[in-house]
């Protein structure tokens, strides 16, 4: 059946009689049982533990690094595709992990658009860093157990791309299949490991007609999630998934399973620190300031740059700062290579300033210029002294240069290069005004006239061919059927009724070509072109007579 111009459909009733009246090509007798082995429950829980903390330190790195350079928000919405590259550079995770985070972050209420300044942290991710590790992320895991969005289909290639953070994402089947898979693995025994092929063969054996390639990647799709949240570790759930999938708190369980927060650091003489487990959030804010992350686990690794170190100094700590902080964390005393560096990037920090002025004023006469300073009608135009003879000011040059004719002395404008500007008005002109060219009026081309005779001679020939009834002809579907066969066999013109999708009946002269599905092809006499007619939409058809060339029969 035709979609389009150039497309078409086969329709279900084809498949069916392919398959000899199946509904399913095969029907699989075995439920089967969605076990593909076992693995040591503790181990899972280990694992899964680490995921929780590792997907808890994703969110918290992205939203701490979108406090200070948050992406812009799309017009229409969403997040733009150099920044969702750009945020999968910064977490190092692939281009669809990269989309969970900030799909989950924004469903929990973490993350909200500003009209002004794009994507922001909420005051709620103020409130989220100052819980524990086991409360953050058992509102992470909920908002994705519940939320209908789907990770997974952000990006895309060519014009079928998808932005995050828009209503595109939003997909009604994600949230019943992502319960459907957690009531599967809480039913099977403790440590039952499966895979996203297991899954999808019990899937289709239970819901046979909602099988699909589509379902099957969301599948995978949501596997993948569930391990990088925590949720499933090594094919299996977790102890504290399990709780989350059944409806309970999994806090205390997760809680139980994580190692307790350091309070200190291991700095070494490389300009690397140890922290041998997570540090509580201050500390580690702190220290993800002062020094690059190397690597993350267990243990996170530091390295201190001079790039590290002036960052810790643009935003107001002092070299005596880090220095006590550091000394106040590390369990071994400060090596003499971090001092030397810490304080080396102080000294040279700060000597070459930058600032903003709109204009600058100057004087060989230094006496003048401290009077200008002084003169306080001169007040509001702010002027800063940067050497003998120089001051500065950030208001624009033609109000210094009113303001101060006005208040009696004569100043001149300058250029960047140091000469003086003369303000000389210039001569205004308009635009040479362009003559237009004569319009020459011509008749109709002989062409034009025939096709326009020829269009109203086949209005009139319909006009002139329609039975007595006011109605038109009047045949069922297999007469008109017939009929078109017939005319299409001897090269016939005919007369047919034809109702339009808002039922408005209209009489055409055709000559059939083609009648293939339920359609017929044929050349329209009145409007001088091929057209398809829906031969359910036939009303009735009469074989035409031969016409002669004025039209009449």
């Amino acid at each position: 059946m035709p979609t389009s111009d150039n497309s078409v459909v086969v329709p279900r009733e084809v498949s069916l009689a392919l398959r000899d009246g199946l509904l399913l090509q095969e029907i699989k007798t075995d439920r089967g049982f969605p076990v593909l082995g076992n693995a040591d429950v503790k181990r899972i829980n280990d694992t899964g533990a680490h995921a929780a903390l590792d997907f808890v330190r994703l969110v918290e790195t992205l939203l701490e690094t979108w406090s200070i350079e948050p992406p812009a928000q799309l017009r229409g919405g969403g997040l733009a595709i150099r920044d969702l590259a750009a945020a999968k550079d910064l977490l190092r995770v692939s281009e669809h992990l990269t989309a969970l985070v900030i799909e989950v972050a924004y469903a929990a209420g973490l993350l909200g658009a500003d009209t002004s300044d794009g994507w922001l942290p909420t005051a709620a991710y103020d409130r989220w860093l100052s819980i524990d590790d086991a409360s953050r992320w058992t509102l992470l895991a909920q908002t994705w157990r519940d939320m209908s969005r789907a990770a997974h289909v952000v990006g895309g290639d060519g014009s079928d791309r998808i932005n995050a953070l828009t209503s595109a994402v939003e997909r009604g089947f994600i949230n019943p299949l992502r319960i459907s898979l957690l009531d599967i693995y809480i039913g099977l025994p403790d440590g039952s490991t499966t895979s996203a092929a297991i899954l999808t063969d019990h899937l289709d054996w239970h819901r046979p007609r909602r099988s699909s390639m589509v379902r099957a990647a969301a599948v995978s799709a949501v596997l993948a999630e569930a391990a990088t949240i925590g949720v499933t570790a090594l094919g299996a759930i977790t102890s504290f998934g399990k709780a989350l999938s059944e409806g309970k708190d999994p806090t205390k369980v997760l809680g139980a399973l994580l190692p307790a927060p350091v309070d200190h650091v291991i700095v070494q003489a490389d300009l690397t620190a140890l922290a041998p487990g997570r540090l509580p959030a201050n500390q580690r804010r702190t220290m993800a300031v002062i020094a690059d992350v190397e690597s993350t686990g267990a243990a996170t690794t530091y390295r201190f740059t001079e790039s590290s170190i002036r960052r810790a100094l643009d935003q107001g700590q002092s070299a005596h700062d880090i220095l006590d902080f550091l000394s106040g964390l590390s369990r071994t005393p400060i090596p003499q290579p971090l001092t030397y560096l810490i304080e080396d990037v102080a000294r040279k920090h700060g000597v070459l300033r930058v600032g903003v002025a709109s204009i600058y004023l100057r004087c060989d006469d230094e006496q003048l210029v401290t009077a200008v300073q002084a003169d306080r009608r001169l007040a509001n135009l702010k002027f800063r002294q940067l050497a003998p003879g120089i001051v500065v000011s950030s208001s624009p040059a033609d109000i210094v240069l009113e303001k101060l004719r006005a208040a009696g002395y004569a100043p001149v404008a300058e250029s960047a290069e140091g000469t003086v500007l003369i303000h000389r008005p210039d001569t205004k002109r308009t635009a040479t005004k362009v003559v237009p060219a004569p319009v020459t009026v011509t008749g109709p081309s002989s062409r034009l006239v025939a096709a326009a005779v020829k269009a109203l001679r086949a209005g009139e020939r319909v006009d002139s061919s329609k039975p007595a009834s006011a109605t038109g002809p009047r045949t069922t579907t297999s007469q008109t059927l017939a009929l078109l066969n017939d005319a299409l066999a001897k090269g016939k013109e005919v007369w047919i009724g034809y109702a339009d999708k808002g039922g408005m009946t209209s009489e055409r002269i055709v000559e059939p070509l083609t009648i293939t599905g339920g359609f017929l092809t044929a050349f329209d006499v009145r409007t001088n072109e091929v057209r398809t007619f829906t031969i359910a939409r036939i009303t009735g058809a009469a074989l035409e007579e031969t016409f002669t060339e004025e039209g009449s029969a």
